[in-house]
This record gives structure tokens, sequence and C-alpha cells, in this order.
């Protein structure tokens, strides 16, 4: 916003878009070729009007004396003082050219011809320099005296009083947030906000679980910029459930929390963004480096219009601040505990939080690292940037400006600045105060006078599509560079593609896929194949999920969408299941001598690549479902062999389910069924000799020489019946054709699809109850209010 010495711009919107002077003027408006504003048209004088700033008044419009005169409205003006936003019209008050007259103090947005443009680019009227913001934003527009606030289709979304919108019409005084900046409507323009409240202030927080046992008590805090805030406690004093709580995680069954004066569950998309939270784990993939993990972290985050060169430059700028310049290239894992907590808060500070959570950063570092990290905190905690440690140590409280100590219970034992925490103490030892706070304190009396009400939930925004696709993409590249980093995980992947391949090669007979052979092994081949393809399937997704949950749950508070993140893991690790399984098919079927004919594409060799791949998508997405609902990746790991087991068993080929009437439907729920449909339909199955239909019998060997030959059997000699020829039971849907294959495809289509709507359930419910807390159960988020 330009000014001078304090003095208002004045802003002039017309044919030719708008034009900014300076004050003193004089701004002359007319006709002719000397004017200011040169407005060629028949009512217009060659001199008009003269703009001039006068002291004590401001801008002030004066009429020439044109013959057509001035008017606003109806009215004909000789002298008028523009402030609020001035429409003239130059010549006749019907036909005669308008403008647009604005000056605005120090703060304000400028409009462009009614329109105030907003957003990252230089070039928009009002500029946010945040990397929250996209490059075209929003606009300001006024429309027959209302001011209407329109989303450009931004990422991170235009927000009215805490709520979002895509078009919205403003009230004067209304509270606009774009990016990490607020703005209020004043005189028809937006200025920066002002709040004197803190940066986070916490009244009478409480919070009960099973059976009405409250684990925090009527806890407050207050938080402002520049500060560095230490929470300590003993095991189970409700340290980490009250980070919970302030950074809209949990949200608390009595008080209030509010961040820069507004009301954080009430404004929770508006305002979570203000905040970056570090947990005591290092939520990083610690196969890339430093660098390559912040990239990544930073095209999450920021807007999809950032360039490649901006997202590397804040980078830059977060490493040089946090001293890993010098260890950029280095892969997380083999940097020191304290360099990779330092990454840790890095991420964090890509999107310039105002504030800044971390819970237990210092736990299991030595001494110096604790202090080093202390250090850096206290750092930190500058300009407008507050910072909340939980922490056990109490080496390096006294870079703290205050220190909230909770005791058992999650009630407050003290709160306040070092010097005082010792008086309060009687200066005892910090380290001795532990044993004090370990023991129960009284519970604090239920406050009078809070009454709990409910407010309606805004729908949840519809899908950028463009914002979708650029997140998936992200996601599926940073999963490849992991496994592309990971040579031990690589090594794996090769193996359990290999070994059973190999196997199946060498054990099974040859021939066992064409017409003509007389191996019997056909059904057996299909089977191994299958089944394998669907454990494989299963194997890599089992820890893809789990693995990660805290790191999922961060980005998804910053704005990667669960459809994207679902979408990211099920086309990667399927598109790598696909490989595999097309290797272990060309592998396994080398000897096989078929099959010879396709039901529908031109290869038969590539429509059984299919077949097996589909039953490998299907346990994929059954991989995920598992990752997704176990708590450890042991334990999704310990399930490996139950799924095997299962799809071996239903597969149709180990037992005869035809026999089995009660346990026969539960094989439609699995993969290597109708996998094996479709492949047996593939490789026509029925026309193998000996895998469906009758068995050839076994003929007697002729006896050698010197054996007696076996007595011809006579009518008087008793005869044991020779058995009829066995039989190998085959489902009907083995057999080749167009139509039973395809319904066995969709069959695993379907059952695919079903199975990832399990898995986006399964992680919803991962996801915060932010939706408030009701003995457990899910409500409408509430707000709290004070009689």
């Amino acid at each position: 916003m330009a000014t001078t010495d304090g003095k208002p711009t004045l802003y002039v919107g017309g044919p030719d878009g708008v034009l900014t002077f300076e004050p003193p003027g004089p701004v002359v408006f007319g006709r002719g070729d000397d004017a200011d504003v040169r407005l060629p048209s028949r009512s217009v004088s060659r001199r008009h009007a003269v703009a001039t700033f006068e002291p004590g008044e401001g801008w002030v419009l004066q009429d020439e004396g044109g013959a057509a005169g001035t008017h606003i409205g109806q009215h004909r003006v000789n002298r008028q003082v523009v402030d609020a936003g001035l429409v003239v019209r130059l010549g006749d008050e019907a036909t005669g050219v308008e403008l647009h007259l604005e000056t605005l103090a120090p703060g304000f947005a400028r409009p462009v011809g009614r329109v105030t443009r907003i957003g990252r680019d230089p070039g928009n009227d009002l500029v946010i320099d945040d990397p929250l913001v996209s490059r075209s934003h929003a606009e300001l527009r006024s429309v027959g005296g209302a001011h209407v606030l329109v989303d450009l289709g931004s990422q991170n979304g235009t927000f009215v009083d805490g709520r979002k919108v895509v078009e919205k019409v403003l009230q004067p005084g209304a509270r606009v947030t774009i990016g990490s900046t607020s703005f209020e409507l004043v005189r028809g323009s937006l200025r920066p906000r002002r709040v004197d409240a803190p940066v986070l202030r916490a009244r009478h927080l409480a919070v009960d679980v099973a059976e009405g046992r409250r684990i925090l008590d009527d806890v407050s805090i207050e938080v402002r910029p520049g500060e560095l805030i230490a929470v300590v406690g003993p095991t189970g004093s409700g340290k980490s459930t009250l980070v919970k709580v302030l950074t809209g995680a949990l949200p608390p069954d009595d008080g209030e929390v509010a961040v820069s004066g507004s009301d954080l569950y009430g404004a929770l998309e508006e305002l979570r963004r203000r905040f970056g939270y570090v947990p005591q784990d290092d939520i990083l993939h610690t196969q890339l480096t430093v660098r390559r993990a912040l990239d990544f972290g930073a095209a999450l985050r920021f807007p999809i219009d950032t360039t490649q060169q901006e997202r590397a430059a804040r980078v830059e700028e977060v490493l040089a601040e946090l001293g890993l310049s010098e260890r950029a290239d280095v892969p997380i894992e083999k940097l020191s505990g304290g360099q990779r907590k330092r990454t840790s808060v890095a991420l964090e500070l890509l999107t310039r939080p105002e504030l800044l959570f971390l819970d237990e950063p210092t736990s299991g570092l030595d001494p110096g690292f604790e202090k080093a990290v202390m250090r850096l905190l206290r750092d930190l905690a500058t300009g407008n940037r507050a910072v909340v440690v939980v922490t056990h140590s109490v080496a390096s409280l006294h870079l703290c400006d205050r220190i909230l100590f909770l005791a058992t219970g999650g009630t407050v034992e003290f709160y306040g600045s070092p010097n005082e925490a010792r008086d309060h103490f009687n200066g005892a030892d910090l380290a001795d105060v532990f044993d004090d706070l370990g023991r129960p304190r009284p519970r604090a009396e239920k406050r009078a006078g809070v009454r709990i009400t409910a407010t309606a939930i805004a729908p949840p925004p519809p899908v950028n599509l463009r914002e979708w696709r650029a997140h998936t993409l992200t996601l599926m590249r940073r999963q490849v560079a992991v496994w592309t980093a990971d040579r031990q995980n690589f090594a794996f992947l090769a193996a359990e593609m290999l070994v059973p391949a190999l196997l199946i090669l060498v054990l099974l007979q040859p021939g066992a896929l064409h017409a003509g052979s007389a191996a019997t092994g056909g059904r057996t081949l299909l089977a191994s194949i299958v089944v394998s393809a669907a454990a494989i399937g299963a194997a890599n997704a089992l820890r893809e999920i789990v693995k990660e949950v805290p790191l999922y749950l961060r980005e998804r508070a910053a704005g990667v969408s669960r459809i994207a993140y679902l979408t990211a893991k099920a086309v990667s690790i399927g598109a790598l299941t696909c490989v595999q399984v097309a290797i272990l098919v060309l592998i396994a079927t080398a000897r096989a001598r078929g099959p010879s004919a396709a039901n529908l594409l031109v290869s038969p060799r590539l429509e059984l690549v299919v077949d097996v791949a589909a039953a490998a998508l299907c346990a994929v997405a059954l991989g995920l479902l598992i990752s997704a609902l176990v708590s450890t990746s042991e334990k999704a790991m310990a399930l490996i062999a139950v799924v095997f087991v299962v799809e071996w068993l239903f597969c149709g080929v180990a037992i005869d389910l035809s026999t089995k009437p009660v346990l026969q439907p539960a094989a439609f729920a699995t993969s290597a069924s109708w996998g094996m449909a479709a492949a047996a339909s593939s490789a026509d199955l029925f026309g193998l000799e000996g895998s469906c239909g009758a068995r050839p019998p076994v003929q007697p060997a002729a006896p050698s020489a010197g054996q007696q030959s076996a007595p011809t059997p006579s009518a008087a000699t008793p005869q044991t019946a020779t058995p009829a020829a066995s039989t190998l039971s085959c489902d009907g849907l083995w057999r080749a054709g167009v139509g039973r294959w395809l319904l066995s495809l969709s069959a695993l289509v379907v059952l695919t699809s079903a199975t990832l709507l399990g898995v986006a359930l399964a992680l919803r419910r991962k996801e915060p109850n932010v939706t408030g807390r009701a003995g457990g159960r899910r409500r409408p988020l509430l707000a709290r209010s004070s009689t």
C-alpha cells in the first residue's frame, strides 16, 4: 500500500483501469492531452476537475466549471471530499464518464475498478507474502453497494468469520482470513485485523475419559508471540492431552481455546494452519535426505501454483534457520538424534506458523543434545512465533519465559516464570518437585454457569480435482523415492517375487497348460500362481499405512485429502505389484507350454497376466485394509500367514468347496477364488486333460524278463472290481468363455472397490475426533459459552 509520510494514496478506477496518485497532487481530470486522467469523451471538458490533497481534509475533488458538470448520483457538485469511496460522473449525470475514487490509509487493500485482487503474486492489489496463499487467491468485488468476497479456487481456502466460503457477501467488520493473515472489512476495504488478545488463550480446560475419570482438570494458559512456554509434569499429568486439546485434535469436555481471539473449535479449519506440531516420535521417511523430505513436505503444504524454484527457496531458508544446510543431502536415518529433531521442526516451519508445539522433543537425547534443542527452541520463539514445549527435563527451564507445572490428575500446580517457580517451590531443586507432583491432588470443583450449545457444521467442501491430482502425484513420487532409497527393501521386493516363481517353475510338471499334454498339474500351477500373487500384493501393503499413521494425521491437518492419500497408496503399490506379478507369471509358466488361446485378449499369456494381476490388486486392497485397522506393523505382518492360508484354502483347488455348502459362500470374498476362476477360464482348464473331469486310469507295468506273468483272471477266480476313473471337481466358472471370464474380473473389481471403501472409512476413524465428545461417541461440533 503506497503512502507518503502516512498520507493516503488516491486510487482512480476508470476506463483505462486503475491509476495511483501520491499526495499532494494535483491530479487533473479532462479530455486534454495534459490531463493526468485523460477521458476522451465529448461531455468531458479539456480540464474538467482537479483532485488535490488538503491538510485537515484529505483528498478533495474540485469541479473546474465544465459545461456538463460533475455529478454524484443525481446531484451536481462543485467540491467533494474523497473519503469512503466515491463514484462520480464527469459530464452528463446519466451518460458521463464514471470514475471510482478511493483513498486508503496504510494497511488497506487497494480496490481495482471496484475489484480488489488478492494473492501471493506481486501483480495483485493486495499482496500476501505467505506460502499458504495461492498466486491468485481471492477477489473482493463491489456489487450494487455490497461487498462480495470470491474465492478463486485457492488450495487452502478463504474464510469469513471462521467458515470456508466460495462466495460471500461481507458485512462491516467481518473477519476475513487468507492463509495465516486475518483482515476486517472497513469502509469497503480490507484492513489487517489487529487483535490485542494473546496468540493462544485456553481457559478452564477439562477432559474426561471412561467412567468419569478426569485426566485434565481446570487448566488455563496464555501464550503471547515471542514466548517459549514449557509444560512440565510427571507421567499421567495430562501433558500430551493438553497439547492435543490446544492443537484441535481433542475437543475438551469443558473450557474454551482461542487462537488470536477466535474460538479454535468454532473455526478449526481456518486456524489449524496457524500452528505446527512436532510429536515425540519423528514423523519422517528416514530413507530420504533432509532436502528431499522437506521438498515433498512443501509440495503437499504449499498451493499447487507454487513453482519448484519457490519451494526450493523456502526449503533453503528453513535449512539455514535450523543449521541443517551442511546436512541437507544426508539421509535422515544417518543423522544424530538432535539433527533428526531439527528436521522434524523444519518440516513444520515451512509454512511459517504462529504457534509451534513440540511433544517431548528431548526424549532419548543425551544432556548435550537436550540443551542444544532447548536453545534452538529459544531462538525460534522470536518475532511473531510462539513455542510451547512438553518436556520431562528441567535442566534448561531457565531458557523459558513461563513454565506450566501439571500434577497427577491434570491439575495446575504452578504457571509463571522460572524465577517465580523457585519461589513457589521454596527454592527446591525443580527435579525434586516431580516427586511431589506425582501425589494425587484434590479435584477442582466443577465451575458453575457453563452452558454447552450445539452449532451447525458447515458441509465439507467439494474435492478440488487439481489439488487432488497434484497431491496424489506428489505422494506417489515420494513413495517411489522411499522404495528406491532403501536397498534392503528393494532386495526383499525382488525376493518375494522370484522365490515363488522359481519354485513353481522347478517343482511343477512341464506342459501343464498345454492342451495335448498328459501332465495333470494345470490346476495346481494356476492356483500356485494366483495365491502367490495374492500373498505378494497383501505383503506389499500390510505395513504401508500403520507405519506412518502419525505422518498421515499431520498431513491431513495440513490439507492433504484422505482420497489423495489412499489413491496414491493404492496406485503406487498396485503398480509395483503388477510388475512383480507379470514377472512371476512369465517365469512360472515358462515350461507350461500354454495357455494356447485367450477369451478376449490377443495374447493368451497377457490375458493370464491380467487375471493374476487383478487378483493381486484385490489383495493389495485387503492389505491396506488390514494396515488401516491394526495398531502396529508387527501385528500387520503377523497376519500375512493367515492371508496366505485363507487364500489357498478358498481358491477352489486345495479342497472341494462344492462339498462345503457352509464355507462355499466365503470364497466369494477372497481374491484367489475369483482370480483362479479368471485364470482357469483363460487357460481353458476344462480342456486340459486330467485337470477337470475324468483322470486317465493308471496302466499296469509290463512284466520284465524273469518275472512270472500275473495269471489271467478267470470266471472261477474271485475278482476285485476295478474302480472307475477318478474325477476332479471343478467350478463351472473355470470353463473358457468371455462371459465367465468377464464375470470373474468384474467380481474382482467390485471386491477391490468395496475393500478400498473400507480402507477410507478406517482412515477416517484414525483421524482426530474434532466433532466433539460425549461418552466416547461422536456428536456435532460444540461451541461453549458462559452464562
